[in-house]
């Protein structure tokens, strides 16, 4: 961990920081949005965007200098390594001020009192993390199946209209928007270089094990409605096809958080969780749980089991101690099947 100490020494502000990746359209629709925020604000603020294509111009450089936000509120980053959590390490060191607010750059705001609201949170609370309501709009066209995986609160972060304590009660906030004073990341930090979407790869988990720590730790976290972020569903993520990738790296996903967060003999948990995989998903095929309203619900579910058990299996057969925070495909429990 780094030292914690450091953080007093940041002004008082919001650092807005957008990890983008070949989703220019999408990039600047939400500028937009934190262009009106950044007029209203009365507190200080700036946006980071980190770029991680690894091209040398992308088109994200030329949104960004096109957004119409000032360009003294406004920095450019270009992290060539892949992978979300380099990006978003990258775009917490590259801020400056005391709040940093993760974005998503395929989010909308949905008010321009976004920085009001959060100075509000921080004053009346005292957390050092805030979730805002993160909402996805269902369309009345899309197919079942599709209103079935939406109905689980995936990408969503939503548990009504009344601000809640997170701690022990509602599950980890998402990346798609979270806000955390700087001392979280120094302290409980940095985002595990082993886990974040790389690519084609949706190993996800890095805000849920930095997060974990922090409130396991006893960080107060809060979730406040009042601030409403829309996560909408884009057409790349609207085919069978990528909800199976999402499945199988889900599972994954939920074995490293676990193996990360919670356990250190880690031989003995990944034989347990290859174990509880292959069980859970057998159990899925030959007795389906209830909720599951179509068969590629199903699908899914067995897919997750199993992507869950290859990831322990892998760890079992090839341990990597926690401090080896590796970046290679095969830590990640990549499957090519999809």
């Amino acid at each position: 961990m780094m030292g914690s100490d450091a953080a007093d020494h940041w002004p008082f502000g919001f650092s807005f920081v957008i990890c983008t990746y070949q989703r220019p359209d999408l990039l600047e629709a939400l500028l937009a949005d934190l262009r009106t925020v950044l007029q209203e604000a009365r507190e200080a603020c700036e946006v980071v965007v980190v770029d991680n294509d690894n091209g040398n111009r992308t088109a994200a450089a030329d949104v960004a200098q096109g957004s119409g936000v000032s360009p003294r509120r406004l920095h450019f980053v270009h992290e060539p390594k892949l992978g979300l959590s380099r990006a978003r390490n990258r775009g917490v060191q590259e801020s400056k001020y005391r709040w940093v607010v993760l974005l998503d750059d395929d989010t909308r705001l949905q008010s321009n009192r976004m920085v009001e609201d959060l100075s509000r949170v921080i004053r009346e609370t005292g957390a050092t993390i805030i979730s805002p309501r993160i909402v996805c709009p269902v369309q009345p066209n899309w197919p079942k199946w599709l209103k079935c995986r939406l109905a689980t609160g995936v990408g969503q972060y939503d548990f009504g209209a009344a601000r809640q304590v997170i701690n022990g009660r509602l599950k980890t906030p998402i990346g798609a928007c979270v806000a955390f004073d700087r001392r979280v990341f120094l302290r409980y930090g940095p985002f595990p270089i082993s886990l974040g979407y790389k690519g084609r790869i949706l190993i996800a988990g890095e805000e849920t094990v930095l997060l974990d720590r922090a409130m396991i730790s006893g960080e107060p976290a809060v979730y406040e409605p009042a601030i409403e972020i829309e996560h909408p569903l884009e057409q790349a993520r609207m085919t069978k096809r990528y909800w199976r990738r999402h499945a199988w790296y889900g599972g994954a996903t939920t074995f490293r958080v676990a193996m990360l967060v919670q356990h250190t003999n880690y031989r003995w948990f990944s034989l347990r969780e290859v174990a509880a995989g292959l069980y859970h998903g057998l159990k899925t095929i030959i007795r389906p749980r209830l909720g599951m309203h179509t068969a590629f619900c199903r699908e899914r579910d067995v897919l997750f089991h199993l992507g869950r058990s290859a990831a322990a299996a892998r760890q079992f057969v090839k341990p990597v101690p926690r401090s080896q925070e590796q970046d290679s495909e095969a830590d990640s429990g990549r499957c090519k099947a999809f």
